[in-house]
């Protein structure tokens, strides 16, 4: 693979930007798998998740309660997606990232002196708002810019770095509170998170700026590139809805569907760690797939995979196709983030992939927490999961035939810089 393939197509003066960074491109992985090890994403579902119970059991609070508080943490996610993606538009990706990092952490510890819920809700609030650029974007923004023929493998490596997170976090995290409590945990874990993510960020993505902004157009010119003018965009967007809404509901209630039917705690806990490889290695396969075909394709059958997941789940009552059908959801789970980053770095111009990848993981993000919701509401009021999951097949349908609705991939990323 040639390291300069953007830079093949461009005048000498931006060729030069083009290639700055890591003369080795793929140290930008490496830093990837590190950051995302420790990311946001990981402190949420890893980290703060194993503090329900303590926090329930130290202040006599509610699981709703501290429950809230988490979502919290994705409300702030939500807005924090947008802003910190514009900031890696603006300032290129390092800077974002060490602020977002430096930023986050401090929610973390005023954690340990919380004594009422809503100093619980405001420190989580704090988090998710700061934790933007401690997520993927900082990452693809810079692999977007040194990578064209193994985009998508350098993408799906580097997304790796949340599966080994979720292997990693949950250990450290029962290791340091048996021992030493829960606050020391969450103070340990802050400190892992600055040690591990600002080097990665310092010299993983050391030289890469931000591209230039698009020029106004002249008078008759065509207009500038917009986000809500582009059919590209509004396709990549809508399909992640539908699929985010699809996937993520089965995944946080499917330990409750296993165990409604018969199937142990210790069987539905192991069918969750089986998610988990099968997200892992998704996100590699996914990635290489999509360097070697078209990847709204691709997509549209890794969207196919999930509706074929959730009949399973169906019909498969606690026999080995139920299994099979969660695996398969799993497997989406891991790669769906991963196209959705590698459609917008092909049909959305360099200076704005950052803006665009926010905004879809914001949109990604809300999704997946109202079919939390609506998943949850629909066995109360059918008593059974099985109207909620055949909704879940239909929306999964429905985003591959969104996504393969794509044309062929745009120059604009070539252009744009």
């Amino acid at each position: 693979m040639s390291t300069h393939g953007i830079a093949e197509h461009l005048p000498a003066a931006e060729a030069d930007k083009a290639v700055q960074g890591p003369k080795n491109p793929w140290w930008i992985v490496v830093a990837m798998v590190l950051g995302l090890m420790v990311g946001a994403g990981t402190v949420i579902h890893y980290a703060l998740g194993p503090l329900i119970k303590e926090l329930s059991r130290e202040y006599g609070w509610t699981r709703s309660t501290v429950s809230g508080g988490i979502s919290c943490a994705f409300i702030g996610a939500s807005i924090s997606f947008v802003s910190f993606g514009i900031l890696v538009d603006r300032w290129g990706p390092r800077p974002a990232g060490l602020l977002s990092v430096g930023l986050m952490t401090l929610p973390l510890l005023a954690m340990t002196q919380l004594t009422a819920p809503w100093h619980f809700y405001l420190a989580m609030l704090a988090f998710g708002t700061f934790a933007g650029g401690a997520t993927a974007t900082p990452y693809v923004k810079a692999i977007a810019a040194r990578f064209e023929e193994r985009r998508g493998l350098a993408m799906g490596i580097g997304a790796a770095g949340v599966g080994l997170g979720g292997i990693l976090v949950p250990q450290y995290m029962h290791f340091v509170m048996d021992d030493y409590g829960w606050r020391t945990a969450i103070v340990g874990m802050a400190v892992i998170v600055i040690a591990v993510s600002v080097p990665a960020l310092w010299f993983g993505l050391a030289g890469i700026t931000a591209a230039p902004r698009e020029p106004k157009p002249a008078a008759g010119a065509p207009p500038a590139f917009s986000l809500w003018r582009s059919r590209s965009y509004l396709i990549i967007a809508g399909s992640i809805a539908l699929v985010s809404f699809a996937i993520n509901g089965i995944v946080v209630h499917a330990v409750a569907l296993l165990t409604d039917r018969g199937v142990s705690t210790g069987h539905a806990a192991t069918a969750m760690s089986g998610v988990a490889v099968m997200s892992t290695v998704a996100r590699v396969v996914g990635g290489y797939l999509m360097d070697r075909f078209f990847a709204p394709l691709v997509t549209a059958i890794l969207f196919l995979l999930v509706a074929v997941g959730v009949t399973l789940l169906i019909v498969g009552g606690t026999g080995i196709a139920a299994f099979a059908g969660l695996l398969l959801v799993g497997f989406t789970l891991g790669a769906e983030v991963d196209a959705m980053n590698y459609l917008i770095s092909r049909y959305c111009p360099i200076n704005v992939v950052g803006k665009a990848i926010g905004i879809t993981f914001a949109i990604f993000t809300l999704s997946g927490s109202a079919a939390v919701w609506v998943l949850g509401k629909g066995h109360d009021m059918f008593d059974s999961y099985v109207i909620p999951l055949i909704f879940a097949a239909v929306l999964a349908v429905l985003s591959a035939f969104l996504v393969s609705r794509l044309g062929p991939y745009t120059n604009h990323a070539r252009r744009a810089h």
